[in-house]
Parts: C-alpha cells; sequence; structure tokens
C-alpha cells in the first residue's frame, strides 16, 4: 500500500518511513508524487483538526491517500490563555527557536 504523508517536513517523513517498514505500506513524500505546491490555512483549533486540514487538501490535489500529522505544546503550569497549543511559534507575534525556548 502506498500512502502519501501530506507535509513539506522531510524529518518527520524520514521518521514515518523508519516507523512503518515493516508495515507492508510506502510512505511517500508530496515530492515523491510530484505534488503542486499549495498553501493550506490551518484555521483549526487542535492539531488534530489542522492535520485533517492538510490531508484532505493534499487529497483533493492529488487523488489519492493522503495523511497528515501535526502537533502542538503544552507547558504544565500555563494557563489555557498562555499555552502556545498549535501556535508553536506565534504566542502573540511570531517567535523565532531562541524566543519560543525562552518563553
Amino acid at each position: 500500500m502506498k500512502i502519501v504523508y501530506g507535509t513539506t517536513n522531510a524529518a518527520k517523513i524520514a521518521f514515518m518511513q523508519k516507523q512503518t517498514i515493516n508495515l507492508g505500506m510506502e510512505i511517500l513524500s508530496l515530492a515523491d508524487v510530484n505534488a503542486p505546491k499549495i498553501h493550506v490555512e490551518e484555521y483549526g483549533n487542535s492539531p488534530l483538526e489542522n492535520a485533517k486540514i492538510k490531508a484532505l487538501a493534499y487529497h483533493e490535489a492529488l487523488q489519492m491517500p493522503v495523511f497528515s500529522a501535526d502537533s502542538g505544546l503544552y507547558i504544565d503550569g500555563l494557563d489555557d490563555d498562555q499555552q502556545p497549543s498549535i501556535n508553536i511559534r506565534g504566542i502573540g507575534d511570531y517567535m523565532d527557536d531562541d524566543m519560543t525556548i525562552a518563553y
């Protein structure tokens, strides 16, 4: 079985390919299937919603089975309104790696 991983993150693709090597499935990258470059607006309220949005957008463009994954950051001790959640780099304004770590 071949399935497309709806991400442009090469590290995520390599990790998933390694994890599924013995499952009889082939994880393909968007580059492997010559996917058109599309902008997917992630407007969901959770990582799961954003993953679904991405998978459906790529499936519509490719007409192939696609899955996607997304993540969020939750920190013990922070109130809900202070949680980075799905906006890992956007608590208020965009934050780079150092700013995110400092936060």
